[in-house]
């Protein structure tokens, strides 16, 4: 739409029929119509006064003729009853209120400027219009009153121009606060016209309460503001037209902003951070290892092998043209031997050599070749040893030229030889390439470790990262670019400090044998990059995904799921709002990990009392607790932290337990899994009526029990979890379970890996640890905009699912010992608590959308 529609459809609004006529004082202006009485404006009519007495504005012809009426021998006389007044039509000022969505996806480059176009027209014709203008800026968790009604628009516009973006969008609390500011002005100016002008792309995603329905938000501001008389005006800047359904709900005017400036130029860096890392871990591992990478985008590539050129990664070095190693004097040129006779060998540090070929390449030019009798031109793998050397388009390599690597491999050396004179030197470097739709030659097959696919890594948890940094990317471009450089950087520092330290990372011999030499040294590495000394489960599991390894020894799935279900178990036991439900887990798994969990010797302070009342928070306490508190003879105990099994059958008298005396009660589930973990057993089995008895302990927190007008009430404070079939959770209680882990969706490399290593986590100080970091773990607030931006480019439903994704988030951080979530923590996050939405039909909609126009961007 042209700016011209912009200015006619607010001349439209301004314009309504009005029969009653208007008295008092009305501030001038040239947009809405009155029907008045004074002396300004033209003369429309004239009416007889309420008030003969006050009239200052007489029609003069009318009260001469009302004088004739009753005139007596032909003398006309003028009485006060007489006086006709004239009305007139004159235009006033209007109260035009602007709600600008300041939120951080309405700063992607396009959206800016159709707003400034609109902008600009709305401000310069409320200027010629001598509109009154005011501002309200809506973004984050608020709304913020940048400039209240004025004739200063000018002004106003200087403000709106210096406004930032960010955060998440919270209109209807603008909307609101804007009502307040034009019924403020309404109390003292009835008569004059208000607009309202919402300038948004749509995508509101923030009610004002926690919890609170958006769309229910904005169709009672729509009510409120037809009640007030206010005309609303939205400005749509979203290019696939999202505010009409905002028009719609206000029944208001629309106008689509056009575009003006150029689309974003955001290109995903996910392929590039996967490449940087995998190069990086070659280049620090050593040599030999190799890895292929398929379907990813050769700019992907060059950058990550200028990150590790530019890393800083440094060799010892005797400073000869082959690199020669001085720890190793058996691999010496004939140069270093012949300096190392004489006793003038040197040792300088050097960067570590980075060579990129193409698969054209023959092979006297990765040899080298003899131009003297002990001289010779250098070739690719003199250059590339004890580096890396990276090959483009393996599978198109020549059969001789793979020969002619596989063989200095294998040997170790590379030999020249002219006739009769014979050149000699070491070759070690790490092997890399990338691969199209064909095969590796037959000759370099055993040499690449894996195959690292990209479109394998067009998962969920790829395109939610994805959208986490387009967002990041919307919000704030130079940010982005800058953060992204540092993100380099320090990838670079990180593979300098690993190639330090990687010859002295361990790794157990029930570990390393899970893989062959070749792997192992790469899984080594990943552990130096992580600035571990010591692998771990998982530095061996990322490691695994990554690259793409299979664990090469058989393990016990079994065992692997119970692992799987006490390293989740983990989370509600931090964090008791995170409430989990495993699903196709052998009983005998849940089982097992329970028992492990109750043999952890997880402890809590209590107070002793048969409710487990915790000595921190006397508002919680039991009558006994109360009571010995009064008394002064209130204890502490150190005591093991509750663990309820229960099946499905079970009744609610025995979740809640019964009173047999007065004040004293058969304590039931709820008073004996108080303040520890509640596992039941086949949820979608549970009736709906014990289903509502937890459902209702949860939101209250308390549990009460009446007999013949004896109430007994405690605390009901507990984690949750259970097991479930193929039916679905009951539903007072499908609010409270955050996640389903699904033992279908865990690969059974992983499972195996837990299956040997489940037994070496440190579960109770692990819990321990967490506990006590979770109410310092905090998520910033850019992390929550992303996360609500994420969780909108997800079709994930409910407005709350971000707070559940946000704990989530805070609880796996802790237990990693980060007082703030990072960037692998939100993703896990989104993808974990995505579990449960991923049961509701149109959100897996569109989730299968989002993959599938991840893959095709990808592909």
């Amino acid at each position: 739409m042209s700016d011209r529609e912009l200015v006619t459809i607010l001349d439209s609004l301004a314009r309504r029929r009005q029969k009653r006529i208007v008295t008092g004082k009305v501030r001038g202006g040239k947009r809405s119509e009155i029907i008045t009485i004074g002396k300004q404006g033209k003369y429309l009519k004239y009416r007889v006064p309420p008030d003969p007495e006050k009239v200052e504005d007489i029609a003069l012809l009318p009260t001469i003729r009302a004088a004739i009426m009753h005139a007596k021998n032909g003398k006309v006389e003028v009485k006060k009853k007489d006086f006709r007044e004239k009305v007139r039509r004159r235009k006033i000022s209007t109260l035009l209120c602007i709600v600008l969505d300041s939120s951080s996806s309405m700063a992607e480059p396009g959206k800016i400027n159709a707003l400034r176009s609109a902008m600009d027209t709305i401000f310069l014709d409320a200027y010629q219009k001598r509109d009154r203008v005011a501002l309200v800026s809506a973004h984050g968790h608020t709304a913020e009153i940048l400039s209240k009604f004025t004739s200063g628009v000018d002004t106003v516009k200087k403000v709106a121009d210096r406004a930032t973006f960010g955060g998440t969008t919270p209109l209807a609390i603008g909307i609101s606060t804007g009502l307040d500011l034009i019924k403020s002005k309404l109390s003292t100016e009835p008569n004059t016209m208000p607009i309202m002008a919402i300038l948004t792309d749509g995508r509101i995603n923030t009610p004002s309460i926690t919890g609170g329905d958006v769309n229910d938000e904005l169709i009672r501001l729509s009510e409120r503001a037809k009640e007030m008389g206010v005309r609303v005006l939205v400005v749509d800047v979203d290019p696939e037209e999202h505010g009409i359904i905002l028009s719609e709900i206000f029944n208001a005017e629309y106008y689509h902003a056009e575009h003006t400036g150029e689309e974003s130029t955001f290109t995903s860096p996910i392929y590039e951070m996967h490449a940087e890392r995998v190069v990086g871990l070659l280049a620090i591992s050593g040599e030999k290892r190799g890895v292929l990478f398929r379907n990813f985008p050769e700019e992907a590539i060059d950058a990550a092998i200028e990150t590790v050129r530019g890393a800083g990664i440094e060799i010892d070095s005797t400073g000869c043209m082959y690199h020669c190693d001085p720890e190793r004097p058996e691999e010496f040129c004939r140069e270093c031997q012949l300096k190392s006779e004489l006793g003038i060998l040197n040792t300088v540090r050097e960067p570590m050599p980075v060579e990129v070929v193409e698969h054209d390449i023959s092979p006297d030019e990765l040899k080298g070749r003899i131009y003297l009798r002990f001289l010779s031109v250098p070739g690719v793998f003199a250059r590339a040893n004890r580096g890396l050397l990276f090959i483009k388009d393996v599978d198109l390599l020549s059969e001789e030229s793979a020969s002619v690597i596989a063989d200095a491999l294998s040997s170790g050396r590379n030999l020249l030889e002219k006739d009769g004179h014979v050149v000699e030197h070491s070759v070690r470097f790490s092997l890399a390439g990338s691969i199209g739709e064909g095969e590796v030659p037959g000759a370099l097959k055993e040499y690449f470790v894996s195959v690292v696919d990209g479109k394998a890594s067009s998962g969920i948890e790829t395109i939610i990262r994805e959208s986490l940094y387009r967002n990041e990317f919307t919000t704030d471009p130079t940010g982005y670019l800058k953060r992204r450089e540092l993100e380099k950087r320090s990838m670079g520092a990180r593979m300098k400090k690993a190639k330090n330290i990687v010859s002295s990372v361990e790794i157990s011999k029930e570990l390393a044998s899970l893989f062959t030499p070749d792997k192992t040294e790469i899984i080594k590495a990943f552990a130096a990059m992580r600035g571990d000394n010591i692998v771990g489960i998982n530095d061996i599991i990322e490691a695994s995904k990554m690259l793409a390894f299979a664990v090469d020894v058989g393990g016990n799935v079994n065992e692997g799921l119970n692992a799987a279900i006490r390293e989740k178990l983990r989370i509600p036991l931090v964090n008791p709002e995170i409430r989990i439900l495993f699903r196709n887990f052998p009983e005998e798994a849940i089982d097992a990990a329970i028992e492990t969990v109750r043999g952890a010797g997880i402890e809590i302070d209590s107070t002793g009392c048969m409710y487990h009342c915790d000595p921190e928070r006397p508002e919680e306490f039991c009558r006994e607790c109360q009571l010995k508190s009064e008394l002064g003879i209130l204890n502490t105990v150190r005591e093991p932290m509750p663990v309820e099994v229960v099946e499905h059958d079970i009744s609610p008298d025995e979740l809640k337990g019964r009173i047999y005396l007065r004040f004293l009660s058969v304590p039931g589930v709820f008073a004996r899994a108080n303040r520890g973990l509640l596992f039941i057993k086949d949820v979608d089995l549970l009736s709906e009526e014990s289903a509502s008895v937890i459902a209702d302990a949860l939101s209250s927190g308390r549990n009460l029990l009446e007999k013949d007008g004896h109430v007994v009430e405690h605390s009901v404070r507990f984690s949750l979890a259970g097991s479930i079939g193929e039916g679905e959770v009951p539903g007072a209680l499908k609010e409270y379970f955050v996640s389903v882990v699904d033992a279908r969706e865990i690969e059974e490399d992983e499972l195996i890996l837990k299956s040997v290593l489940g037994d070496k986590v440190g579960y109770k100080e692990s819990v321990r640890r967490a506990r006590a970091i979770l109410p310092e773990v905090s998520v910033l607030d850019t992390q929550l905009d992303a996360l609500v931006r994420a969780c909108y480019d997800m079709g994930f439903k409910g407005n709350d699912s971000e707070i559940k994704i946000m704990e989530y988030a805070r609880t796996i951080s802790a237990l990693e010992k980060r007082h703030t979530p990072d960037m692998d923590d939100m993703v896990s996050a989104i993808a974990f608590i995505g579990g449960k939405l991923a049961h509701d039909p149109e959100t897996d909609e569109g989730i299968e959308r989002q993959e599938t126009d991840g893959v095709k961007a990808d592909g």
